[in-house]
């Protein structure tokens, strides 16, 4: 494991990705020195971007939380699961297509429901209760007419739902897309079930996988997050993909996506212990990041 220091994180990388839940904060609470940290490499020079597999808040609320804990960054330095989703989409020609328009059947808070709609997908299902979920207990019920499902965290999930989807995942031309399949998420020093529960009900139903997983360690995310660094920075522009991962350094919380992420596609990463990974479970864990931090506080004494 490499030692690292706050001079020699300066010195390597240009670009700087931040998870958020379980490595900058938990919940309402701000982990040790992240703000010292972010403000540090901002104030050095460095570009950095929160990168984040939350679809369930807008970029506003994030921009608002971290201002509030003393950081500041521009809305478009926050990349979710949700705005890759949209992009996805927008690649795909499924949204704002008059002569042919796309409807989904969404699992989701109230969050990734106004942006889907924003971009002009029509939705059905999320937010909340539907009453017409309960009609798919009776398996007559004909499948919704959408073309696509989408899945993300959904607070109010019911078995009712999760049969509606079935029904409609059993046409192999609908596109079956989820924000991403996090199990568990950080919450003020414990977890809470995650988007992958939702994700791994509807695929067990409908024994089927997703088609595109949106959120870290994805490749989707990846590219998104390439063409955000491209589209902002000017020294960015016109560099090789390759120079700019490695001038690149992922931090974050979670073996599974964080790490992973970086493992797959080719970057360096630093593990901070404050979220949902413990020592023990990173001690034992084939997956290595770079270098491992208990909390960021380490870089300042």
């Amino acid at each position: 494991m490499n030692t690292l220091t706050l001079e020699t994180m300066i010195h390597s990388y240009d670009y700087f990705l931040f998870d958020c839940d379980g490595t900058l904060w938990s919940g309402d609470l701000l982990l040790p020195d992240a703000d010292q940290l972010v403000n540090s490499l901002t104030s050095a020079g460095k570009f950095v971007l929160f990168v984040s597999n939350n679809a369930t808040v807008n970029t506003d609320r994030i921009i608002q939380k971290a201002s509030h804990f003393g950081m500041t960054i521009p809305p478009e330095q926050f990349i979710s699961s949700g705005h890759v989703l949209v992009d996805v989409l927008q690649k795909r020609n499924l949204l704002s297509s008059i002569s042919s328009p796309s409807r989904a059947l969404v699992f989701g808070e109230q969050a990734l429901v106004s942006l889907l709609e924003s971009n002009g997908l029509q939705t059905c299902g999320s937010p909340g209760p539907d009453p017409k979920d309960d009609l798919f207990r009776n398996s007559r019920t004909p499948p919704d007419d959408v073309n696509i499902v989408i899945a993300g965290f959904d607070s109010q999930l019911t078995y009712s739902r999760i049969a509606r989807a079935q029904r409609v995942l059993q046409s192999p031309s609908v596109l079956y897309i989820v924000t991403n399949t996090d199990p568990a998420i950080p919450a003020e020093g414990s977890s809470q079930p995650g988007a992958g529960i939702v994700v791994a009900a509807i695929s067990t139903a409908a024994e089927r996988e997703p088609d595109i997983i949106c959120g870290k360690p994805s490749p989707h995310m990846f590219q998104y997050v390439i063409n955000r660094i491209r589209s902002i920075d000017q020294n960015a522009a016109n560099n090789s993909e390759q120079s700019i991962k490695n001038k690149m350094l992922f931090i974050g919380d979670r073996l599974d996506t964080d790490i992973e992420f970086g493992i797959k596609n080719g970057f360096n990463t630093l593990l901070v212990l404050t979220g949902v990974t413990s020592s023990e479970t990173a001690q034992l864990s084939p997956m290595k990041p770079t270098y491992t931090l208990s909390t960021f506080s380490e870089l300042f004494t």
